[in-house]
């Protein structure tokens, strides 16, 4: 899978590294909006606000799905029967979370009768921990419609539950992800230094192949990281992220380093025989030795040179290389 929907909030975090880090490494971020809500564009967050206007975050519409989802609100409420029980509160005074009504089906009326939601508005104020399970439960749910998996920065008790039922990727791994990807891919702390956002489409766009690569790589070491014995895994994700920053630090280098401009000028070079030739006229004497001459050993740099930029290319940390070269932390 290529596409991470949020939850719980309708807006985007303003913690701008993840947001990034979540931008960059990810195809797609979505988020649940309902209708309604999407007509007041101005009570989302202004960083959500800036990413829907760029098409960096498509809204998920809940009312598109969940009344057509068998059993929907009976499931949930089975949940609620059988482990919320003892957490039916009889007065207002209880935390609570606001769920905008568009989220909830016939789920928010039921929650009112058992004593763990009241009515505002469009929205139902509901019980702190019952909120967190219901906001896990429908990124769940959807997330296996629009085929994506559910994230979250924020890891309540119910988080454990958000486990991609086509993926199987639990929210365990998500955690592991979190705590390695900042080391493997700095990113700028203020948005402003990314200045167009829109950019970000364009070199995700443009470095689309070695995207794939660095998160197909990325993700095949959480799966083994994962399998490890609990008393391994420090150690193994330390020796990863060594590694990884060892191997992005080569890259980078070599992106900078003089290959490309001695290259440059040995071209300049080779071409300037075949300028004098042009200048001096073809019948000159050494007309058939300098064009010939200059054109093939020409041929033979260049395949020298491609052929060292796609070995950078085809490397797994390649992208986490452009990325800091292009956006890194400042």
């Amino acid at each position: 899978m290529d596409k991470v929907l949020y939850f719980p909030q309708m807006s985007i975090p303003n913690n701008t590294s993840w947001v990034l880090q979540m931008l960059f490494y990810w195809d797609e971020l979505q988020c649940i909006i309902p209708y309604s809500c999407m007509k007041r564009p101005d009570e989302f967050s202004l960083l959500t606000q800036s990413l829907l206007q760029e098409g960096l975050l498509q809204p998920v519409y809940p009312e598109d799905y969940i009344y057509s989802i068998q059993d929907f609100s009976t499931n949930f409420m089975k949940y609620i029967d059988a482990e919320l029980s003892n957490c039916t509160f009889t007065s207002k005074s209880w935390p609570y979370k606001r769920i905008h009504m568009g989220k909830m089906s016939h789920i928010g009326k039921s929650l009112v009768a058992h004593g763990l939601a009241f009515r505002d508005g469009e929205w139902f104020c509901v019980e702190k921990c019952t909120a967190e399970a219901f906001m896990t439960y429908l990124a769940v749910v959807l997330s296996g419609k629009t085929d994506s998996v559910p994230i979250t920065n924020t890891f309540s008790r119910w988080s454990r539950l958000a486990t991609d039922d086509n993926s199987s990727i639990p929210s365990a791994r998500h955690r592991l992800r979190n705590s390695i990807l900042p080391n493997l891919m700095p990113v700028p702390s203020q948005m402003s230094d990314i200045g167009d956002l829109h950019s970000i489409l364009r070199f995700k766009d443009r470095h689309r192949t070695e995207l794939i690569s660095f998160r197909t790589h990325m993700e095949q070491f959480l799966m083994d990281l994962e399998n490890t014995p609990e008393h391994q895994q420090d150690e193994k994700r330390r020796r990863f992220i060594q590694d990884f920053e060892e191997q992005r630090k080569i890259i980078s280098d070599k992106m900078q380093s003089r290959f490309r401009r001695v290259a440059f000028s040995t071209f300049c070079s080779i071409l300037s025989p075949v300028v004098t030739t042009a200048v001096i006229g073809s019948n000159h004497p050494i007309a058939n030795i300098a064009i010939p001459s200059a054109s093939g050993l020409f041929n033979a740099i260049y395949s020298v040179y491609a052929s060292n930029q796609m070995h950078l290319k085809t490397s797994p940390v390649a992208y986490a290389a452009y990325v800091s070269r292009r956006f890194g932390s400042r």
